[in-house]
């Protein structure tokens, strides 16, 4: 078994410690690397760390006020003591969004790890995974006599609990505001800034019956669950700055299974789809506890330790692949040419993108949308021009939703996403609530966004974003038979599997669920064809009709395809001429 170091620093009144110790705590559990996690202050505590476990790679909980003694000097000296003893060494970022993710490099560490699940993965040294919300085992229920709101943290950074006051009694006339601001090892340890917040806090209390109790002690874990768990709602309220990392305080309030509020800082970038929102700038805090945390358990669920231990143990098994690659690649060429480096899985490039912006989710449509009257027309076809007009109004709708992602597509080419939302959108009906929708090839996917900006229960998956559908279905939290609906919109022609991608698929969908698929068609089509160079094939009428349904005896197309056609009326670059079709099939 291969061995990994997870260092972490020894002071504790800090959120990036806490955020170490809770992530180290889990991934030790790995059954698949023996895994270590160890508390250093000093290189020769490092040193001996390392000497005494001889790793196969590091993992640093690295942030310069806490690691100083880390740099690229340090670590040729301590990782490479003898010939052919080489750890590869990762670093954290916690401070991270997408511009310096996108440009990070190798100067200190080999790659970089980031708990920002918002992230692009376009950087090839840039590894990604979830966030970690703890088991919390619950207590006793306790029943406030008011309405009791908690938050906590320290009292430097971009907190803004003056707001919080403020947002409490415009809302309530009576309520318990419960604040821990304990003392921060970096920038008040001995408490100036918690002790002069203090005094703001009670200053601007206005209304008699609004009770407001302060405590400065520094919790450990089990115990600001505890603090948490006995309010009816936990509050985070940050400063709105634009390059900031994720925020670990709604990690813990997550685990208690209360009602939580934000705002749009984009520190909380991560719980923005929510549905119903949390986001206080679009609701009131009455209205988020009147909904209750069901809706928190989607985020539970996927930030569970099992997940988290999953997502290390892939970075980890990457980079050692990586790592013996780079290795042999020495005996041939220079170590400045050597290294080819390449994400867990290779992204699907949708030639309909003409820029790569990453989209972060902000507010839901209170739109309503009436699916189109199909007639005599099949849900298995060919979107040519005919579907073209029949599915403008879908086209119409997803603009209207999501005007700046949609102008940068080929407006031909819309029309699979319009059918897509269309189809979707009919057989969920108006069933919000315990529906769940799969999106495969989410990235930058118009009818996806539109979904998910209607309030339906939308999971997503591309590499680019997380991971490929073969991948996913390895994932612990995902099991079969898990969706009502899955899409995927001109994903299949770009998979070189494409019979394990159905039938992926079809290990997916529950009994009754449907999948939505639309792809690059031209009849003529063999192998030799002038495709695009993104595309492994173009189909046909075998291939949707047969092979791909033999490949699934489960399930079933919708209807009897109409895939006959005329004229190929799509062309792309100039140069490839064919049409689209759909692919429509239900679980038995």
């Amino acid at each position: 078994m291969q061995k990994a170091l997870y260092i972490n620093h020894k002071n504790q009144k800090c959120g990036v410690y806490e955020f170490g110790l809770a992530i180290g705590n889990a991934i030790v559990k790995s059954e698949k690397f023996d895994i270590r996690y160890f508390e250093c202050d000093s290189l020769k505590e490092f040193r001996k760390v390392y000497s005494d476990f001889r790793p196969d790679v590091v993992i640093y909980n690295y942030h310069p006020l806490t690691m100083p003694w880390i740099s690229k000097p340090v670590i040729n000296r301590v990782v490479y003591p003898t010939a052919g003893f080489k750890a590869i060494q990762i670093g954290t970022i916690h401070e991270v969004y997408q511009e310096f993710a996108d440009v990070a490099d190798n100067k200190i560490f080999d790659y970089h790890v980031c708990a920002d699940p918002t992230l692009l993965l376009k950087n090839p040294l840039v590894y990604k995974t979830g966030r970690l919300v703890p088991f919390y085992q619950k207590k006793n229920e306790v029943i406030n006599p008011v309405p009791t709101i908690g938050s906590f943290g320290f009292a430097v950074g971009a907190k803004q609990f003056t707001k919080i006051v403020e947002q409490v009694q415009n809302e309530f006339d009576e309520a318990m505001i419960n604040m821990n601001i304990s003392f921060a090892k970096f920038g008040d340890e001995n408490g100036d800034h918690a002790r002069e917040l203090t005094l703001t806090l009670k200053s601007i209390i206005r209304k008699e019956k609004i009770k407001l109790n302060i405590t400065h002690t520094h919790f450990g874990i089990p115990e600001l669950l505890d603090f948490l768990a006995k309010n009816d709602l936990n509050v985070f309220s940050y400063e709105y700055q634009k390059h900031r990392g994720i925020a670990s305080s709604p990690d813990w309030a997550l685990a208690v299974n209360k009602p939580i509020a934000v705002n749009k800082s984009m520190m909380f970038r991560h719980l923005f789809d929510l549905y119903p929102t949390i986001c206080i700038e679009d609701t009131t805090l009455k209205e988020i506890i009147n909904n209750g945390a069901e809706h928190l358990k989607k985020k539970q669920e996927e930030w569970n330790e099992a997940n988290l231990i999953w997502d290390y143990n892939r970075i980890i098994d990457a980079a050692l692949n990586k790592g013996r690659i780079n290795f042999l690649n020495k005996i041939k060429q220079s170590v400045k040419n050597k290294i080819k480096r390449n994400t867990l899985s290779s992204p699907i490039k949708s030639p309909w993108v003409k820029k790569e912006d990453n989209i972060i989710f902000h507010g839901f449509s209170d739109l309503n949308y009436t699916p189109v009257e199909l007639g005599q027309n099949k849900l298995n076809r060919l979107l040519d021009n005919t579907a073209r007009e029949l599915y403008k109004s879908s086209i119409e709708f997803i603009s209207t939703l999501s005007p700046e992602l949609i102008k940068n597509k080929i407006p031909e080419a819309n029309v699979q996403q319009g059918f897509v939302f269309d189809t979707a959108y009919r057989f969920a009906g108006s069933a919000k609530k315990g529906l769940k929708i799969l999106t495969v090839g989410a990235f930058e996917d118009t009818a996806s966004l539109a979904l998910k900006k209607s309030g339906f229960n939308i999971d997503e998956i591309d590499p680019e974003i997380n991971y490929d559908i073969r991948t996913y279905t390895s994932k612990p939290s995902v099991k079969p038979g898990s969706y009502d609906i899955i899409i995927s919109t001109s994903v299949i022609e770009h998979v070189k599997d494409d019979e394990g991608f159905v039938k992926d698929i079809s290990f997916l969908l529950k009994p009754g669920g449907i999948a939505i698929l639309t792809c690059d068609f031209h009849n003529d089509y063999k192998p030799g064809f002038d495709i695009p160079g993104v595309d492994f094939r173009f189909y046909t009428k075998h291939d949707l009709k047969e092979r791909l349904m033999n490949a699934i005896p489960d399930c079933y197309l919708i209807d009897e395809p109409d895939y006959d056609c005329n004229e190929y009326d799509f062309t792309f670059l100039n140069r490839y001429t064919y049409t689209f079709a759909t692919f429509v099939f239900e679980k038995k």
